[in-house]
C-alpha cells in the first residue's frame, strides 16, 4: 500500500499539489495587499496605494510570485502610475523602462508605454514622448487594448508640452478616422485643449453635450455577485470615470467663467460638488474655480476660506507634490481678481516649475507677468511674458485682451464633428461598464444551442438533428433576427447537415450490415443438411468392421537427434498483446495528446466568453478573447508545461488549463439564468467536440473497411488501453494517426466536460450549482474560494482521483463502441 503511495510515478501529482496548495493558501493575503493598493489609489490616496504596490513587489508570497511571473511588467506600470500622480516622475520613468524591459503581454507594454509617453510630456521632454507614443500606435495597431485611446494620450501628450494647435489637429483627425464614436478619455482631452485655446463656445458645447450623456453608472452589486469587490479593482474603476467626467466639467466651469456666464459656472460646481470627486488634483482645482468665482463677486472672505480648505487639502496629502502647485495656481489667480497682487506673486513664487507641465509653466509666467507689472516691474514682466509665449505659443492667456474676448464669443467652428451631430461618446473602459449589452441572439439561437449537442449523436441524434436543421432554417429566414441569430443559423444547419449525412451512411452500413448478416445464415442453412446425413450414415455403420492397423517401423519410434537452433528475436509486430501495450508511447503521440488538450480548452474557453456575451456581458469581446489565437487564451504553466510533464509520466493523467475568459457577473440581465448558461457553455462545447470527432471515427472506418474489408475485427479496448495496430494495411501510420486523433478528442473533451461538471469551486458545475442554490447558501459558497482546487489536486494525486472519471471512462467506451458498430467493424 505504501509503496503505491510513495511511488515515483506518484510524486509529481503530490509536488504539483503541494504548489497549488501553497498558491491558494497564499491567494488570500495577496488579493488583501491588492484590494488596499486599489482601494487607497481610489480614495485619492497614491502614497498609501504606492506603499501597498511595493510590498506586492517585494512579496514572497508564490501567490505574488506567480503572478510577477506570468504577466511580468504589470506592477512596474501600476508603480510608475502612482509615481507620476505623486509627481515622483524620474523615479516614474526608471519604472517604466523596468517594466519595458521585462514585459511580454501586449496590453502591459500598452500601458508601460502610455504612462512614460504622459511623464515624458509632463517634463517636457517631446523626443522621448514621440518615441513612447510610436511604440503605442504600433502594439494598438496590432493588439486591442480598451483601457488605452492613442488619440487621447497623444492629445493629453501634446497639451502637456504646449503644443496646443498639433493636439487640437490630433483630436479632429481621430474625430474623423472613428467616424465621430470617441471616447469620454478622448472628449475630456479635447475639452482641455479647447479651453487652454480660449475656444469657450465650443468648450461650452461638448460640455453640455457630456451632461446629457449622463454620469457613467458604476454602482456597485453584492460581494455575492461582484468577484471584483473583494480586490477594489469595482471601487478604483468608478474613481477613474469620475475623474474624467469631473475633469470634463472642470474646464467647462472654467470656461464659463471665463465667458462671463457665472450662472452657467455655478451649476456645473454644483455637479462638480455632487460627483464627490476622489482626485486631490481635480479636488484642488474645484475648490480654486469656486475661489475664482467668489472672487469675481468681489467675496473676500469666501477667498480666504477656500485657501484654508487647500491648506487642509494640502496637509492630507504631504507626498503629493503636484498638489500644491495646482492649488496655488488657482488661489493666485483669485488674489489677482481680487487685486492684491502681492499676495498672488508671493504664492506664485513659491511653485516649484519642474513640478508642472510645460502649458502650466506657461499659465504660471504669464500670471507672474501679470503681477509683477502691476507691481512696477516691468522688465521682468516682460521676460515672463516672453517665456509664456515660448512654451505655449497658442494658450489664450498668451494673446492680447482683445483676441481673448472675440475667442470667448466665438462660435463652433466646423472642425470637428461636435454633439447633436454624429458624435458618439462611449466609456473609456467600455467593457468594465456595469449596463448591461442589448440582446445579441434571441431564444431561437439558445435552443439551437442546446439542439446541437444531442443532435451530434452518431445514428440516434437524427431526429434532433431535423429539429436544429428546422430551428436553423427560422433563424436564417425569419423576419426580425437578433445579430447573433444569422451566425447560429448557418451553424446549426451545418452541424445538422453534417449529422443527418453521417447518420444516413451509418443506416446503409448498418443494413448491409444485417443483409450480409442474413445472407450468411442462410448460406449456413444450405450445408446444414448434407452434414445431418452424412452423421446418420456413420451412425449406422456395423460395429464389426474393423480397420487395419497401419504397421509401424520401430525406427521410426526413435526420435531424430537434431541440432538446436537459437531462437530468432520476435518482431515487434509479432510480440503479444500484453507486451505491445507495455511498449512506450512514441512522441508523436504525447504531442497530439497536448494540441488535443490545448485546442479543446480554447474552445471552451470561448463558449464562455459567447454565452456570457449573450447574456450582457461584452467584456471578454472587448479583450479580445473571442479568438481562435491560441496566444490569447494559452496559459504557459498550465496550457502547455503542466500536461506535457503530466502526459509523459506513467498514469496517463493529464490535466490542464487556460486563462480564464474575463467575466463580470453583475452586467448579467438575469444573474442566475446567465451564471447558468455561462457555466454549462463550456462543457456543451466540449461534448459537441467529443461527438463530432465520434461521427469522424466511424466515417473513418467505414472507410476503411471499405478499402480493406479484410480487416473487419477491432479490439475497442485497444482505443483507450493500448497503441492501434492495422497489420497488412497501405499507409498504416496515417489511419492509425487520424484514428488515435479521433480518439484522443473524444476522450479529453469527455474528460474536460466530467471534470468541469465536478461541483467544486471554481469549476463549472459548483458555478451551475450556485444558479439554482438560494442567496443564503450562495453567501456561504462564496467563502469557499480555493479549497475545491485544493481537493481537486489531492484526489487526482492519489488513487481515489480515478473514480471521478468514471463516468467519462464509460461514456467514451460506449461511444466508441457505438462509432465502431455503425462504422461495421465487429467487436
Amino acid at each position: 500500500m505504501f509503496e503505491q503511495v510513495f511511488s515515483i510515478a506518484s510524486w509529481p501529482m503530490a509536488v504539483l499539489g503541494i504548489i497549488v496548495a501553497a498558491l491558494v493558501i497564499t491567494w488570500p493575503m495577496y488579493r488583501r495587499l491588492a484590494r488596499q493598493a486599489n482601494l487607497a489609489a481610489a480614495q485619492g490616496d497614491y502614497a498609501s496605494a504606492l506603499a501597498a504596490m511595493m510590498r506586492l513587489h517585494r512579496s514572497w508570497l508564490p501567490a505574488a510570485m506567480l503572478d510577477r511571473l506570468v504577466n511580468p511588467g504589470l506592477l512596474d506600470a501600476l508603480v510608475g502610475a502612482r509615481l507620476n500622480q505623486l509627481g515622483r516622475y524620474q523615479e516614474a520613468l526608471e519604472w517604466c523602462d523596468r517594466g519595458l524591459r521585462i514585459a511580454r503581454n501586449p496590453r502591459t507594454k500598452a500601458l508601460l508605454h502610455d504612462c512614460a509617453a504622459i511623464v515624458h510630456s509632463t517634463i517636457g521632454d517631446a523626443t522621448r514622448c514621440e518615441h513612447h507614443l510610436a511604440a503605442l500606435a504600433d502594439i494598438l495597431h496590432r493588439h486591442r487594448v480598451p483601457e488605452i485611446e492613442w488619440g487621447a494620450t497623444a492629445m493629453f501628450c501634446a497639451n502637456n508640452l504646449g503644443q496646443l494647435e498639433e493636439a487640437w489637429r490630433i483630436a479632429r483627425q481621430e474625430s474623423d478616422r472613428r467616424g465621430g464614436q470617441v471616447s469620454n478619455r478622448w472628449v475630456a482631452a479635447a475639452i482641455e485643449v479647447l479651453e487652454n485655446l480660449g475656444r469657450h463656445a465650443e468648450v461650452l458645447h461638448l460640455t453640455e453635450w457630456v451632461l446629457q450623456q449622463g454620469m457613467p453608472r458604476t454602482g456597485s452589486i453584492p460581494a455575492a455577485h461582484n468577484p471584483e469587490a473583494t480586490v477594489g479593482v469595482t471601487e478604483l474603476r468608478a474613481s477613474y470615470l469620475r475623474a474624467i467626467h469631473g475633469l470634463s466639467l472642470l474646464c467647462g466651469a472654467e470656461s464659463a467663467l471665463q465667458s462671463g456666464q457665472s450662472d452657467l459656472c455655478e451649476r456645473y460646481l454644483a455637479i462638480l460638488e455632487s460627483i464627490d470627486l476622489k482626485e486631490p488634483v481635480l479636488r484642488a482645482l474645484l475648490i480654486g474655480l469656486r475661489c475664482k468665482l467668489s472672487a469675481h463677486k468681489g467675496d473676500h472672505a469666501a477667498v480666504v476660506d477656500a485657501a484654508r480648505t487647500i491648506d487642509e487639502l494640502t496637509a492630507k496629502y504631504p507626498e503629493h507634490r503636484r498638489l500644491r502647485p495646482v492649488a496655488n495656481l488657482a488661489i493666485a489667480g483669485s488674489w489677482q481678481t481680487l487685486g492684491e497682487h502681492e499676495r498672488a506673486g508671493s504664492l506664485l513664487s513659491q511653485i516649484d516649475p519642474t513640478l508642472l507641465s510645460l502649458v502650466d509653466r506657461s499659465y504660471l509666467a504669464a500670471l507672474m507677468a501679470k503681477s509683477l507689472e502691476t507691481l512696477g516691474q516691468t522688465a521682468q514682466a516682460q521676460a515672463q511674458r516672453e517665456e509664456a509665449q515660448r512654451l505655449a505659443p497658442a494658450a489664450c492667456w498668451n494673446r492680447p485682451s482683445e483676441a481673448a474676448d472675440e475667442a470667448a464669443v466665438e462660435t463652433a467652428t466646423p472642425g470637428i464633428t461636435l454633439p447633436g451631430e454624429t458624435l458618439i461618446i462611449r466609456s473609456a473602459v467600455e467593457p468594465l461598464a456595469d449596463q448591461p449589452v442589448e440582446p445579441v441572439a434571441s431564444g431561437m439561437a439558445c435552443a439551437a444551442w442546446i439542439l446541437a449537442v444531442p443532435a451530434l449523436i452518431p445514428l440516434v441524434g437524427s431526429l434532433p438533428a431535423i429539429a436544429l436543421f428546422i430551428l436553423s432554417l427560422i433563424l436564417l429566414l425569419g423576419g426580425r433576427r437578433r445579430p447573433h441569430d444569422r451566425r447560429i443559423g448557418v451553424a446549426g444547419l451545418a452541424i445538422s447537415v453534417f449529422s443527418l449525412g453521417c447518420a444516413g451512411l451509418a443506416g446503409v452500413n448498418v443494413a448491409k450490415m444485417l443483409f450480409d448478416h442474413m445472407r450468411s445464415e442462410s448460406s449456413a442453412n444450405q450445408v446444414q443438411f448434407p452434414d445431418a446425413e452424412q452423421e446418420e450414415l456413420e451412425e449406422t455403420a456395423p460395429a464389426t468392421s474393423f480397420a487395419p492397423e497401419p504397421e509401424y517401423d520401430e525406427t521410426d519410434r526413435i526420435p531424430a537427434l537434431e541440432e538446436a537452433e537459437e531462437p530468432e528475436p520476435m518482431p515487434a509486430s509479432a510480440l503479444p498483446d500484453e507486451e505491445i501495450g507495455k511498449q512506450p508511447q512514441p512522441i508523436w503521440h504525447h504531442v497530439v495528446v497536448l494540441a488535443v488538450l490545448v485546442v479543446s480548452i480554447i474552445f471552451h474557453e470561448i463558449a464562455h466568453g459567447v454565452a456570457a456575451w449573450w447574456s450582457g456581458d461584452t467584456t471578454a469581446r472587448d479583450l479580445g478573447r473571442l479568438n481562435l489565437n491560441p496566444i490569447r487564451h494559452i496559459d504557459l504553466f498550465g496550457s502547455i508545461i503542466v500536461p506535457l510533464i503530466l502526459s509523459l509520466l506513467p498514469g496517463g493523467t493529464v490535466i490542464g488549463w487556460a486563462k480564464p475568459v474575463p467575466v463580470r457577473p453583475q452586467k448579467y440581465r438575469n444573474f442566475r439564468r446567465g451564471n447558468l448558461g455561462v457555466s454549462l457553455a463550456g462543457v456543451s462545447l466540449n461534448l459537441m467536440l467529443a461527438l463530432f470527432a465520434a461521427n469522424v471515427l466511424m466515417v473513418l472506418m467505414m472507410i476503411l473497411g471499405v478499402l480493406h474489408p479484410a480487416e473487419r475485427h477491432f479490439d475497442p479496448m485497444t482505443l483507450i488501453l493500448g497503441p492501434v495496430r492495422l497489420p497488412g494495411v497501405p499507409h498504416a501510420p496515417l489511419w492509425v494517426g487520424a484514428i488515435e486523433l479521433c480518439t484522443t478528442a473524444v476522450l479529453i473533451n469527455l474528460a474536460l466536460a466530467n471534470l468541469n461538471l465536478l461541483p467544486l469551486p471554481p469549476l463549472d458545475g459548483f458555478g451551475a450549482l450556485r444558479s439554482i442554490l438560494p442567496n443564503f447558501v450562495l453567501t456561504l459558497t462564496n467563502k469557499l474560494g480555493g479549497v475545491g482546487l485544493i481537493v481537486l489536486f489531492f484526489l487526482l494525486a492519489s488513487r481515489v482521483g480515478y473514480i471521478l472519471f468514471v463516468p467519462a471512462i464509460v461514456a467514451g467506451m460506449l461511444l466508441l463502441m457505438l462509432a465502431m458498430y455503425l462504422g461495421g467493424w465487429t467487436m
